[in-house]
């Protein structure tokens, strides 16, 4: 059965999990539901979606954490007003291929909205992954 995968940028909740749960083997579902940006899909094959998804929060990043920050405007029309501020981390990333994963997709909880941004972060994030800057917490089943 064909997923029907969002586009870049669509900003969603999924079961995120951060690359210190992984590391010390906790939480192999991450601990709770988060708002995470879909910024790259690499299409392996049409039945073969592979899906990079970056955390958003409302916390700043930390010493070892590297985060950008997401404009107000984009922030609320992400429809993220619950968060006075807002960052889309970049030193770490959770991959998902949508035909294995035992998370739902289709649950989009605000749409395409930061858009304008995920350029941005997407050839961010690709740095930091080509350096080995960036975590990848796989999430295939």
């Amino acid at each position: 059965m064909p997923i029907n995968v969002p586009p870049r940028g669509t900003v969603f909740e999924y079961p995120y999990r951060w690359a210190r749960e992984a590391a010390f083997g906790a939480s192999l579902d991450g601990r709770k539901d988060r708002t995470v940006c879909l910024v790259l899909t690499v299409v392996i094959s049409a039945s073969r979606h592979v899906l990079y998804l970056v955390a958003i929060s409302s916390k700043p990043p930390r010493d070892s954490q590297v985060a950008l920050p997401i404009p107000d405007t984009e922030r609320r029309r992400a429809g993220l007003n619950r968060y006075p501020a807002a960052w889309i981390y970049i030193s770490e990333f959770n991959r998902d291929v949508a035909e294995e994963s035992f998370y739902s997709l289709t649950h989009v909880g605000w749409g395409p909205s930061v858009r304008p941004s995920c350029l941005e972060v997407s050839k961010a994030l690709a740095a930091r992954i080509q350096v080995g800057g960036a975590r990848a917490v796989e999430r295939k089943g």
